[in-house]
């Protein structure tokens, strides 16, 4: 599941990655859901929401991953969720109290719905866990762990640190540390296609890039569309960058016998080849936005330590 997650706002409208060799991304059990993962988020509509005096829970019959994106049922064997309720749209990661940094195609054409205190179109949703198969389909999120976005702080090139707040009491969750330091592997917590929280594999670092003026490193993760916006961490468990944009998730619609009209995970080599999809105007490598201009600008002076 590549990592391009441009999601221009809540409308997949560009793909994200593929999965490189055996898929070794996961539904993190709630067991193991601790402070680092809780300062992760996820951006999910109102619209899929009932709202109650302490909480929201999800809606009935919203789409699950398979159905959402039109997924092949043979494709349980690369990815094992597809029967699981997609409900996010991009991620984002807690950086001080209050503030909280994503990349900046989360937001685009939602811009003033998303950041509207008064009446958000969406809400940034930090106890999107799974408790097991048999809650797949319906969740529940305690107002307290529900933030709303106030307003845009700054806009670092494509990354962008908002002003958050708990509908319910005080923003009491732990922040994570950023890095300039990369470790041998790095790896990611997010919202792999809309699901609840997940973490991937550890990956080394295969290349530095330069995009669109902002430093950014290759590597061969398994990640997809809604990750856009998680967090990449070193192996010290510090932040190193966020999860930007790669190779398409899928191929095209097509007919199967015995499935129907439906798409395929687009599959490839541990080293990004002989991808089942793509063309050779595709991003030949996963990107995750260096975190150098936000941590030397800002954060240095503002948060750390």
């Amino acid at each position: 599941m590549k990592l391009q997650a441009l999601i221009t706002c809540f409308i997949f409208s560009h793909a994200l990655l593929a999965f490189y060799g055996e898929n070794d991304s996961k539904i993190i059990p709630f067991t193991e859901i601790h402070s680092k993962e809780l300062a992760v988020a996820s951006l999910i509509s109102r619209s899929k929401l009932v709202e109650n005096e302490q909480y929201f829970t999800s809606k009935k019959y919203l789409p699950s991953l398979k159905d959402r994106f039109q997924v092949c049922e043979s494709e349980t064997s690369i990815f094992p969720y597809l029967n699981y309720t997609s409900l996010s749209d991009c991620s984002g990661v807690l950086v001080d109290h209050n503030k909280l940094i994503t990349v900046s195609h989360c937001l685009e054409k939602k811009l003033a719905s998303v950041c509207d205190p008064q009446n958000p179109s969406h809400f940034w949703i930090f106890d999107y866990i799974s408790y097991g198969e048999e809650y797949f389909s319906k969740y529940l999120f305690l107002k307290e762990n529900v933030f709303t976005c106030n307003k845009i702080i700054k806009r670092f090139g494509h990354i962008v640190l908002l002003e958050v707040t708990p509908m319910i009491g005080k923003n009491y969750k732990k922040f994570l540390r950023t890095s300039h330091i990369l470790t041998d592997k790095v790896y990611s917590i997010g919202h792999s296609f809309g699901l609840a929280k997940m973490s991937t594999g550890k990956v080394k670092v295969e290349r530095e890039l330069i995009e669109e003026g902002s430093r950014a490193y290759g590597v061969y993760m398994n990640v997809s569309i809604g990750a856009s916006g998680s967090p990449v961490f070193n192996e010290d468990d510090e932040i190193i960058g966020l999860i930007w944009r790669g190779k398409n998730d899928f191929g095209p619609l097509k007919y199967y016998p015995g499935e129907g009209i439906c798409r395929k995970f687009n599959t490839c080599n541990e080293a990004g080849q002989n991808c089942s999809y793509g063309s050779e105007f595709e991003l030949s490598i996963e990107r995750v936005l260096s975190l150098d201009k936000f941590h030397d600008q800002f954060l240095a002076t503002h948060f750390d330590d």
